[in-house]
């Protein structure tokens, strides 16, 4: 006769009470630290990824300031002028125009450019002298912006940017104005 062999399913099946707290204390010496190690993971996981988001939105912050810092200072290097004559007086009519055609042509991001005399001999100080826009309305009036913070800024010799505007119709845009000077380092005109 063969020694009786005990299966071991036999033993999960209907375990003595030695059996039933040894398995127990299996389970909790075993699944407790499981699951004590999964809710620590879970939370570092969850905090690693909040910093790793915030340190995203930064550099993408920074980086969106950047580029807009050097789209600013292209606009400036191009609305910056200097007239090679030494005269205090406005760009001739047809200069003008020709300027304003060909910034707005090279330019996409301009919607609208436009001089303002800053001669009071030649012209009302503080009055378009011309003006072009993307989307070309003729007959258009003039503007006086003598007491705009634009021109008063670009009067002084120095550039203006205004606060971002949001309007339905064309989304966010900017004011930008500069002074143009002649060989003398005189306000001749503003570039608005």
């Amino acid at each position: 006769m063969q020694p009786e062999n005990p299966n071991v399913w036999s033993l999960l099946k209907k375990p003595s009470r030695l059996g039933r707290k040894f398995l127990r204390d299996f389970l909790v010496v075993s699944l407790v630290p499981l699951l004590l190690m999964g809710g620590v993971s879970i939370y570092l996981v969850e905090s690693v990824h909040r910093i790793d988001i915030a340190t995203i939105e930064q550099s993408l912050a920074r980086e969106t300031a950047i580029e807009i810092k050097k789209v600013m200072d292209d606009m400036i290097a191009l609305l910056e002028f200097q007239v090679t004559y030494e005269a205090f007086a406005p760009i001739e009519q047809n200069e003008q125009h020709f300027l304003l055609e060909e910034l707005l042509r090279q330019n996409p991001a301009l919607e609208e450019i436009s001089f303002v005399c800053a001669t009071p001999l030649q012209c009302a100080v503080g009055r378009e002298t011309s003006r072009r826009t993307k989307n070309e309305q003729g007959g258009v009036p003039f503007r006086t912006l003598a007491d705009s913070p634009e021109f008063k800024a670009a009067q002084t010799g120095s550039a203006y940017f205004a606060a971002p505007e949001f309007r339905a119709e064309s989304g966010a845009s900017i004011t930008i104005a500069a002074p143009v000077i002649n060989k003398r380092g005189e306000v001749v005109s503003v570039l608005r």
